[in-house]
């Protein structure tokens, strides 16, 4: 099924955005000058990472990346990580964040997670925490962990607001309905409609509860 296939596709396609206006300025100024060499080299490995086929990096098809350019894929989410592991709080989430995106089209499923819980694990606060922590909560979801990720986005739908809030309802329903808990994911989808009946996305909740 296309539409369970990729649950958080929507989720990977603003996490995406997010990451580019971050990178390239929201913080400018506001952290210090450790902070902005920092981002100077995280931006560096952007430059010389491999272009990646917009599609691909939505999730929508496959890469087909050649061994040559995996291997130049790999080292730069290395790098990502060694700048990851010696920087501290914005930073470190981005570079964290960055290295598991590299691992990901890379194919290393267990450096993804890994990456992706270093990145929350900073615990960065607002748009980037809530990006950090959907993130790793759609890796929990792919590695099996459902409860794992379910924890997480339950605790983004109860404490955030807004739009971040809705997408991880929407996304905890998702997540039920592609691990076959349809009990669950039916009581989420009408917890949703019920808090939210104007959001943008009830849509999405009335696709969802017409599948179950």
């Amino acid at each position: 099924n296309v539409v369970l296939g990729y649950w958080k596709y929507g989720l990977v396609v603003t996490v995406v955005g997010l990451l580019i206006v971050l990178v390239t300025g929201l913080y400018a100024g506001q952290v210090e000058d450790a902070q902005k060499d920092v981002q100077a080299k995280i931006a560096d490995i952007d430059r010389k990472m491999p272009k990646v086929n917009p599609l691909a990096q939505a999730g929508i098809s496959d890469p087909d990346d050649k061994p040559e350019v995996l291997s130049e894929v790999e080292e730069g989410a290395a790098r990502y990580e060694a700048i990851a592991a010696e920087a501290t709080g914005v930073s470190a989430t981005i570079a964290w964040m960055r290295a598991a995106m590299a691992w990901e089209r890379a194919g290393k499923s267990e450096r993804v997670l890994a990456a992706y819980e270093g990145a929350h694990r900073q615990g960065s606060t607002g748009t980037l925490g809530w990006s950090a922590a959907s993130s790793y909560a759609a890796a929990l979801g792919d590695s099996g962990d459902v409860d794992g990720a379910s924890t997480l986005l339950r605790t983004l739908a109860d404490t955030g607001d807004g739009l971040m809030a809705e997408q991880a309802l929407l996304s905890l329903g998702r997540l039920f309905e592609d691990a076959d808990r349809i009990t669950e994911s039916r009581k989420v989808y009408g917890e949703f409609a019920e808090r939210y009946p104007q959001s943008a996305l009830s849509s999405e909740v009335s696709i969802g509860l017409s599948r179950l």
